[in-house]
């Protein structure tokens, strides 16, 4: 253990010579609200979050990755085509769980990410070595163009230009999906159950998908429960009897499995046939990914689909040409829209 230190400490100046030597160094306010100096342009960058790994993508900056996680993928066999397509390295990049230190700092990195509360002492550890660890937390709708904005400033002018007008397409999308919900009341607005990867698994009310819910009109049938996801029993799902359930890309069960099952029968949903398995290209849309906006967009569709004016496929298209230079295909852009089961 010693020797691994010694090693660590020596690759961490080797680094920090690095950036004083290489470029120019600039303060970035991480989720603490501590100023991390980072050296910009990063030209070398480790992402263990494997939600902020997208966001280097989506600045036009997935070149920089030298290892990183990403959300919703756990093997290599997991990965969307679209991932594989715009990183066609992914299985040299990809890391799963925590790398050790010894092997970021041996990666000689400019910048690493990491969650703030689930890696806080692997990143304690980290600044102790000298390596330039960046702390986020990206669980609220207004933290992605924010954290956007931040990276932004470490790659340069091209990505400053797509950070500036992803809030403006971020901030369009909210507009259009509060219009499709219009002046509708509490009591007449679609009230909705999110479910996890397993069918009796909720969202809370500290949760991202809630608050996607309310941005796209409705109400969040689990909204008072606290924490993250919550198991509940089949008893409580019928007293709140919701009126739409969504599953999301990434459940071990499908919309079928629902609409089939006697159990489920007497809920207003499934009696209706509003129940929807969200589709996801990059990272699932009900994480806290830049694509997630998108999710707020099928969200509003489906729960007012009388008076949502959005042009969906044309939407997911622009979106991912501009922040991820890829274009759906129209078979894609189809499925997408029709909701796989």
């Amino acid at each position: 253990m010693k020797k691994a230190l010694e090693i660590l400490l020596m690759v961490s100046v080797m680094t920090c010579g690095a950036m004083i030597a290489n470029g120019e160094v600039v303060w970035v306010e991480d989720s603490s609200g501590a100023r991390i100096p980072i050296q910009a342009p990063a030209g070398r960058v480790i992402s263990v979050y494997g939600l902020s790994t997208y966001y280097f993508y989506a600045l036009g900056a997935g070149d920089r990755v030298v290892l990183g996680g990403y959300i919703g993928v756990k093997t290599l066999a997991q990965a969307p085509a679209a991932l594989l397509e715009i990183e066609p390295r992914l299985a040299e990049k990809m890391t799963f769980g925590s790398p050790s230190l010894e092997m970021i700092a041996a990666l000689e990195p400019d910048l690493v990410v990491v969650d703030a509360t689930r890696h806080a002492e692997f990143a304690e550890l980290g600044e102790q070595i000298g390596l330039p660890i960046l702390r986020q937390q990206l669980e609220t709708p207004l933290a992605v163009p924010e954290a956007l904005a931040k990276l932004a400033e470490l790659f340069g002018d091209e990505a400053r230009g797509r950070a500036s007008e992803y809030r403006d397409v971020f901030d369009r999308i909210v507009r259009l999906a509060d219009r499709a919900a219009g002046s509708l009341g509490e009591e007449d607005r679609v009230r909705v159950l999110f479910l996890g990867s397993e069918p009796q698994r909720v969202a809370s009310g500290d949760m991202l998908q809630t608050e996607m819910i309310a941005l796209s009109g409705g109400l969040s049938v689990s909204a008072d429960l606290r924490g993250s996801w919550n198991d509940v029993d089949l008893e409580q799902i019928l007293v709140w009897n919701p009126d739409v359930i969504v599953i999301p890309s990434y459940a071990s069960f499908g919309v079928v499995d629902l609409l089939q099952d006697p159990d489920w029968a007497a809920l207003r949903a499934v009696e209706q046939g509003r129940v929807y398995k969200m589709p996801r290209v990059m990272g699932p849309w009900d994480t806290a990914v830049p694509d997630f906006i998108l999710g707020v967009l099928w969200l509003c569709e489906r729960f007012y689909p009388d008076t949502a004016a959005i042009d969906l496929a044309a939407e997911v298209r622009a979106f991912y040409e501009t922040f991820y230079a890829y274009t759906p295909s129209s078979e894609q852009l189809d499925q997408l829209i029709q909701t796989p089961e």
